[in-house]
């Protein structure tokens, strides 16, 4: 896919200057993502973001109350999320983060997201009693960045 740096590299290529654009490290988001987030009471959420940014978002309550939401994701949040992905190299990560003490073991996760980047679909799991401080930095930007997308989606209407 052509970029900025491909003029400049055919420009520059003529007077034997130019280098290739470095890879992100964790490659390009090139299929859909799936946040899911659990509660103890039954809560819920879960959203669907294609590549394109159209994105779905299904919320349960604990009293069996669900909302279902459809739209687009803003093209800043859908950059953020594609660069924080690319950033966090999320195949370098642990698939699953859980608590180390027994005795708090969660009975589903809390939080999952899974991404399509490079060809490779990977999946990370957080249980309820693992805390933003206890992960690594860009897993908590690619969730923070998910959470601004479903935020977007739950102030439109739903039905």
């Amino acid at each position: 896919m052509p970029n900025s740096a491909t003029g400049v590299c055919l420009l520059v290529g003529l007077l034997g200057a130019c280098t290739a654009e470095p890879a992100k490290p964790g490659g390009e988001l090139d299929g859909p993502v799936t946040y899911t987030v659990q509660g103890f009471t039954g809560s819920g959420s879960a959203l669907q973001l294609a590549v394109n940014g159209s994105a779905s978002l299904h919320t349960s309550m604990e009293a069996g109350m669900s909302r279902n939401f459809t739209g687009n994701a803003s093209a800043a949040a859908l950059a953020a999320l594609r660069d924080d992905i690319a950033a966090a190299d999320l195949g370098s990560l642990s698939s699953e983060y859980t608590c180390p003490d027994p005795a708090c073991k969660a009975p589903e996760p809390f939080r999952t997201v899974t991404v399509e980047v490079g060809g490779a679909t990977t999946q990370i799991s957080v249980d309820i009693y693992v805390s933003n401080a206890q992960l690594p930095a860009v897993l908590v930007k690619v969730f923070q960045d998910l959470e601004a997308i479903t935020t977007q989606l739950t102030s439109s209407t739903g039905s």
